[in-house]
């Protein structure tokens, strides 16, 4: 009776509402593990704990299907502190458990375990790896004033926070009594992490969603929008391009599958790939080596590139690196890959179809570097 009591006065929040950059921009909270979504597991955990639900989120319409309550951030672009102040705004309870969307082993056990301790504190919070964990954490919506406050004046940090209020901090020797509790605070948050465990963002529904950055001509950032927005009306963006050479000094090449959104079924000589909103052209460059081969490598940039034809506009990177495979290819993108000579890639280039933006990259890099 008396955890049904503490989960009856709690709301269960899941906050969807970042960018993702170590992602790609690709939704975490639709990453698939064994077949399901995060999302979907999170929320089922969640109706079996709590008697209301809400999604902290910037796409909405990703949770229709759930029939659960979603809400916008009042701060927009301010991080988790933003998605904690929106749900305390559309409580029903004095307290919320709140969860990231990245964490894909959440325990019902453990969730209560923490109700159980709801008393005089502001807020309940695990302490795991020699850390805290605030995304898996009880938080008293009476502190809606104090998370306001810190939000006008540009205290995001949620770490920053947590001192300034009364914290029940959960030793983990105690955590550790209860099976799950290492599932339950496990998260992911790059392709390599979700790769781990058996996932795959490959399942993800629509990458069309993905959020993408919008330049100048000056490769400015300037604003945000969707993948298909951007290639529907031929909006100039920022895009990553790695050689990869082996140690005889063959380059990869690889075969796009016939889904991608532009050069369908063309020989690519570049790996790579448009950038998520946020994202740096160093972390965009490792993902997409993650992403499309399976493997990680020091990358060394090596020239800004800009390409414009009548499908794109990019404001690029070129990288090279040194990899001897095997690579474990993305079968969503890559049909199928394999290292060849630099000059015999340019007499197939003149009869098979390539990608024109990467025939210009290995066109300026053998202008600039080749001996």
């Amino acid at each position: 009776m008396e955890r049904a009591r503490a989960a009856a006065a709690v709301t269960g929040v899941l906050l969807a509402g970042g960018r993702a950059s170590r992602m790609g921009g690709r939704d975490k909270a639709f990453a698939a593990i064994g077949g399901e979504a995060i999302a979907t597991r999170t929320l089922r955990v969640f109706r079996a704990l709590f008697p209301q639900i809400i999604v902290a989120t910037n796409r909405p319409e990703r949770y229709h299907e759930f029939g659960v309550e979603t809400v916008a951030d009042t701060f927009a672009g301010c991080g988790p502190l933003a998605g904690i102040h929106a749900a305390m705004q559309h409580a029903a309870h004095p307290h919320l458990f709140v969860a990231a969307c990245d964490m894909p082993g959440l325990d019902a056990d453990v969730i209560r375990f923490l109700l159980d301790r709801i008393g005089d504190a502001d807020a309940i919070v695990p302490r795991w790896d020699h850390d805290i964990e605030p995304l898996h954490a009880v938080y008293a919506v009476r502190l809606m004033p104090l998370v306001e406050d810190a939000l006008r004046a540009g205290r995001h940090a949620l770490r920053d926070f947590l001192p300034r209020v009364r914290v029940d901090y959960v030793e983990e020797d105690e955590l550790r009594r209860i099976h799950g509790t290492a599932r339950s605070m496990l998260n992911v948050n790059t392709p390599e992490e979700l790769a781990a465990i058996g996932g795959s963002l490959e399942e993800e529904s629509d990458p069309g969603n993905d959020l993408v950055d919008v330049v100048d001509d000056a490769g400015r950032i300037v604003r945000q929008v969707t993948r298909r927005e951007m290639r529907a009306g031929r909006l100039p963006h920022r895009s990553t391009y790695v050689l990869v050479f082996n140690r005889r000094g063959e380059l990869f090449v690889h075969l796009r599958t016939a889904t991608k959104d532009v050069y369908p079924s063309h020989w690519d000589v570049c790996v790579g790939g448009v950038l998520a909103a946020g994202e740096s052209f160093d972390d965009g460059a490792g993902r997409e080596l993650v992403e499309e081969l399976g493997v990680s490598a020091p990358l060394e940039r090596l020239f800004p590139f800009h390409h414009a034809d009548s499908v794109s506009i990019v404001h690029g990177m070129v990288y090279r690196t040194t990899h001897e495979g095997p690579f474990r290819l993305q079968r969503a993108e890559v049909v199928r890959g394999e290292f060849a000579p630099v000059e015999e890639i340019v007499r197939r280039a003149a009869s098979e179809p390539f990608c024109p933006d990467g025939l210009r990259v290995l066109a300026q890099y053998r202008e600039t570097y080749a001996s």
